[in-house]
């Protein structure tokens, strides 16, 4: 069984896509450690998009892992998708304001 990991309220920060600077993206980093209070399975997070995985008939999920970045885009909240923290750290830089 996975779990839907609750994204609207999480503090959403911005970064460039380095290879296409002209694509913004909001991100937050996943960490298992912050949802330690929620009684669920550690490797069993995922988070809903428009595209994905179907999971017990739940469409559109991704697995996400310790470390992994979560990214939307700012004016379609609910294109969501998840990136490696090492993927993120190589073609994303995060944004000064």
């Amino acid at each position: 069984m996975s779990t839907i990991l609750p994204i609207e309220h999480k503090p959403w920060k911005k970064a460039v896509v380095t290879a296409a600077p002209e694509l913004v993206a909001e991100y937050f980093q996943f960490r298992e450690y912050d949802c330690r209070k929620m009684d669920v399975t550690p490797g069993t997070w995922v988070v809903q998009g428009k595209t994905g995985v179907t999971i017990n008939g739940v469409p559109n999920l991704c697995r996400l892992n310790d470390g992994d970045y979560v990214c939307r885009l700012p004016a379609e909240h609910d294109y969501v998708w998840v990136v490696t923290e090492d993927f993120f750290k190589t073609y994303y830089s995060p944004s000064t304001e």
